[in-house]
């Protein structure tokens, strides 16, 4: 005959023996999740840069396609960066700053590269300690001189 202490010891250990396999299992769903937050963090910076990215490129572009805006198309001065305009409804001057590099590789041909970097605070300085000494993301173009 089996004692009744003898009893309550087995379940005993058999409910700490699932406690540990569900602790276990919590473990992995919460670092899952936390693993999908972060991913869906990063998604969305790189959904509002490549969106910026565009269409400040587009801006360039369509400024070179008159004359005097291609003549005028020139990089931004090496070591700074633009801000973007205030007040925009999305608020992404708060987040990121930009800047321009054109060249001239042969006569009437421009390349043009709009890059995005991350900003630090409200300052005019990039925030370095992101991803690829802070910038977000990049893209050019070949713009030809339109005709006069």
């Amino acid at each position: 005959m089996i004692k009744k202490s003898q009893t309550l010891a087995a379940t005993l250990g058999e409910v700490m023996v699932g406690l540990g396999v569900f602790a276990l299992l919590s473990l992995a769903v919460v670092g899952t999740l936390l693993q999908t937050a972060n991913l869906d963090k990063r998604d969305t910076a790189l959904t509002e840069s490549t969106f910026l990215l565009d269409s400040l490129l587009e801006s360039q572009v369509s400024q070179a396609r008159e004359f005097e805006g291609f003549e005028s198309l020139t990089s931004t001065p090496p070591g700074t960066y633009v801000a973007l305009e205030p007040n925009r409804p999305d608020g992404l001057q708060k987040r990121y700053l930009y800047r321009v590099d054109v060249e001239e590789p042969v006569p009437a041909l421009k390349k043009v590269v709009v890059s995005i970097y991350y900003r630090r605070d409200n300052t005019t300085d990039i925030d370095t300690d992101q991803g690829q000494d802070g910038r977000a993301v990049s893209a050019g173009t070949m713009v030809s001189e339109p005709s006069r």
